[in-house]
């Protein structure tokens, strides 16, 4: 066995980071300037509002993330408990579905109020 990989592992790389950060900062940079392009060339004449500069439309992107797509991390944590959960679906009787569905009913009614 390679003393530097464990079993479906790799090992940290400094590089590999400071690329995947160069390449986050990268695609912010873009997408910054696509929302200044979209605004200046869509809205300023269809609404006749204000055409922004560069900083403004990256201020709209995190303005935009925080309102409508919140702040969490992208860890997605859910995804690793689908199989679980679907595995315990197929093993539940028909009643047990119908008492997990009501339980279900109740919490999500009982978090909008």
């Amino acid at each position: 066995m390679n003393k530097g990989k464990r079993m479906g592992r790799r090992r940290f790389h400094p590089a590999m980071a400071l690329g995947i950060v160069l390449l986050i900062c990268l695609l912010i940079l873009l997408v910054g300037l696509v929302v200044m392009l979209l605004w200046n060339h869509v809205l300023s004449p269809v609404l006749e509002i204000k055409q922004v500069t560069y900083w403004q439309a990256v201020g709209i992107l995190v303005l935009c993330k925080i309102l409508f797509g919140g702040i969490r991390g992208g860890s997605h944590k859910h995804k690793r408990y689908k199989g679980q959960w679907q595995s315990k679906w197929m093993d539940m009787n028909e009643e047990d579905r119908h008492a997990f569905k009501s339980k279900w009913d109740d919490y999500c009614e009982k978090r909008q109020r």
